[in-house]
């Protein structure tokens, strides 16, 4: 779940919001594991954990300042020289997280 502690408090999903991408017409081309997201100590989204299926559409909706545009600017690495990134950044079984791995 992604929280800017600045902006609103952490709520848990209930379950009926939570969609588990069982499809196999659809399979999940994209996904992150365990993301978080700091600029210097600030830690600005927490415990990012999601899935996209191929060939459909994925809406991220939020407040200003919950993060969509921090989230989206990880998974292309925008964010390499401004802020450090952890967690996996999975797409067709490769983490593009990694140093290594040239986006």
């Amino acid at each position: 779940m992604f929280i800017n502690n600045d902006v609103t408090k952490a709520a848990e999903m209930e379950e009926r919001h939570v969609i588990k991408m069982t499809d196999p017409k659809h399979p999940v081309i994209l996904s992150t594991e365990d993301l978080h997201v700091f600029y210097g100590k600030k830690e600005a989204l927490f415990e990012g954990d999601l899935e996209f299926a191929s060939n459909q559409i994925t809406a991220l909706i939020g407040p200003s300042g919950s993060g969509k545009s921090t989230f989206l600017r990880s998974l292309n690495r925008m964010n390499d020289r401004i802020a450090t990134v952890t967690g996996r950044i999975m797409y067709r079984g490769v983490d593009i997280n990694q140093p290594a791995v040239d986006v």
